[in-house]
């Protein structure tokens, strides 16, 4: 039954043109960071749109309000910052996956 499996298991990678599980890890570990990286290009695309500017400009808006404040805006600033930065490291991720 062991055995079988595997045969099966083999024909399958075989047939999607995969010569080796290491392909199949290599190909599903870059599918995920593609997942991660959408995931946080969407969320950044969301305060984009909800504030229609750019996160620096947003930065800048912040500053500027002097004794003001607008807890919504500074947790999203918060939550946009933090997306941006794992957009930029799966990013990164994925350059030194696809060098190797």
């Amino acid at each position: 039954m062991k055995s079988e499996r595997a045969d099966i298991i083999r024909d399958v990678l075989m047939e999607d043109g995969y010569e080796s599980k290491d392909q199949v890890v290599d190909s599903f570990t870059i599918m995920i960071v593609l997942s991660k990286i959408d995931k946080y290009k969407s969320e950044c695309a969301k305060y984009e749109k909800k504030y229609d500017c750019s996160l620096d400009a947003l930065k800048s808006r912040i500053e500027k309000m002097e004794g003001e404040e607008e807890f919504e805006i500074e947790d999203d600033l918060m939550d946009w910052e933090f997306a941006e930065n794992a957009k930029k490291l799966w990013q990164k991720r994925l350059e030194v996956l696809n060098s190797a």
